[in-house]
This record gives C-alpha cells, structure tokens and sequence, in this order.
C-alpha cells in the first residue's frame, strides 16, 4: 500500500476531531470534572487489563 502513511495520518486527525467534540458535548452536558473523572477511570481500567495480558 503506497499511501499507508498519509491514511495514518488522516485518520488520526479525523479521530481527534471527532473526540474533542465528543469530549465538548459530553463537558456541557453532564460537566467537565465528571467527564475527566470517567475519562480516568476508563485509562485505568484499561491500564490494569494491559497488565494482566
């Protein structure tokens, strides 16, 4: 595939958008300490799964 990089790189860009206006939402709606906090406990939940595998 000769154009994998610009594809990576487009798709990132495309997915941080989409989270920071996900992330703009979710704060106007339920707040933005409780979104950070949910945010936190996710990363954890996934940090303590990695370790176990």
């Amino acid at each position: 595939m000769d154009y994998i990089g610009e594809i990576a790189g487009l798709s990132v860009a495309f997915l941080w958008a989409v989270t920071s206006i996900f992330f703009a939402e979710a704060g106007k709606s339920i707040g933005s300490f409780r979104v950070n906090v949910i945010r936190l406990l996710i990363a954890v939940g996934l940090y303590a799964g990695h370790s176990v595998l």
